[in-house]
């Protein structure tokens, strides 16, 4: 999907779960009163978010939900940073595509 993205001529970040550090939440980064104990990677994520102009998620699917590290990394940021930009999400179960979901 990366390369496809990439040859259509966009930029693509991947983030990945198990590359990061994603502790299981405890606090999200926009209800702490100081983000000085977060670290900068997440910090960095964080402006990542903000400057994306859309955002594409593709997963396994884990019983027939999104898999709780994927939920765990992406609830560790704002509501707000996922809003109003093109979304699209797309869910693999046994090497088939069973939903691709694109919303505008």
């Amino acid at each position: 999907m990366e390369k496809c993205l990439e040859e259509a001529g966009f930029d693509v970040t991947v983030w990945d779960p198990k590359k990061n550090e994603y502790t299981l939440l405890q606090q999200p980064l926009h209800l702490a009163s100081d983000a000085s104990g977060f670290p900068q990677w997440m910090k960095d994520r964080k402006l990542e978010l903000d400057s994306a102009d859309a955002f594409l998620i593709c997963s396994a699917e884990y019983n027939a939900a999104m898999p709780p590290a994927l939920t765990n990394m992406l609830d560790h940021y704002p509501p707000a940073s996922y809003r109003h930009r093109p979304v699209g999400a797309c869910f693999i179960f046994k090497a088939r595509i069973i939903s691709l979901c694109i919303c505008i």
